[in-house]
């Protein structure tokens, strides 16, 4: 990378630093979390394939899920079901967020490291107008959560008295 680009991408970094893209926690991160939905994978994602017979091959037995793993990978939004040509992915594992607008990456960012970043208006407005649903949303899944919570603190609390009680007889 010569020293012109890196000039840029160290621009585009405090831009979308400032303007809060910048990690899960971030607009981006929030939208593909809270509107989007989970990337799952089922079982190992390794196949064994052979063209021979298996000799000891059971044909009465009949194949089960029971043993696939289902993984979660990561969030996707895409807003093609609500008329945006949109779409946010992220990616626990390398933790990227990709944004895709029209067909074009205009954004992508891999374990902190920005590798792309074109701000346009045209997108930007829509992560704007996404945002508020997500705040609404958030605030929602909190409300709900909140006596989970509380209930869990209790028993901590609990748990805490209790083995105060054991370890010193009070």
């Amino acid at each position: 990378m010569n020293k012109q680009e890196r000039a840029i991408r160290e621009k585009r970094t405090n831009e979308a630093i400032k303007k809060d893209y910048m990690g899960a926690s971030g607009k981006l991160g929030m939208i593909a979390k809270f509107l989007g939905h989970p990337i799952v994978q089922e079982g190992t994602g390794m196949m064994d394939v052979t063209f021979l017979d298996d000799p000891y091959d059971d044909e009465d037995e009949i194949p089960t899920t029971e043993n696939l793993e289902v993984q979660e990978m990561g969030y996707e939004f895409n807003g093609l079901t609500s008329g945006l040509h949109l779409e946010i992915k992220y990616l626990y594992a390398d933790q990227e967020i990709v944004v895709q607008y029209k067909g074009y990456t205009v954004y992508k960012e891999a374990a902190g490291d920005l590798f792309a970043f074109a701000p346009f208006p045209e997108w930007e407005n829509l992560i704007d107008k996404l945002c508020l649903k997500v705040k609404a949303r958030k605030k929602k899944v909190e409300e709900s959560l909140e006596p989970v919570i509380e209930e869990l603190v209790q028993v901590k609390k609990q748990s805490w008295l209790q083995k105060m009680r054991m370890r010193w007889g009070i």
